[in-house]
């Protein structure tokens, strides 16, 4: 399960994971769908910065080591492109 990947990870110094069933709450799931322009997937990952999407994956995407580059590049404010 990603979620148990991601929990054994070392976090990123100064970064937050929020973890969200969409699917419980699916006025929610397209809320945030219609707000970043991300349509939703389920496993699914969204890394904002400043409030945009920088980023996002989902099912074997999501592994941690290019999501803890990615954090790490925002952090010095020069992301992967």
């Amino acid at each position: 399960m990603v979620l148990n990947r991601l929990e054994q990870h070392e976090p990123v110094q100064n970064s937050s994971w929020y973890m969200l069933d969409m699917i419980r709450y699916r006025t929610f799931s397209d809320l945030i769908a219609e707000s970043t322009g991300v349509v939703h997937e389920s496993p699914q990952m969204i890394i904002l910065s400043d409030g945009a999407v920088q980023i996002h994956f989902s099912h074997t995407e999501i592994r941690t080591e290019v999501i803890s580059q990615w954090l790490q590049q925002l952090q010095r404010k020069d992301p992967v492109l």
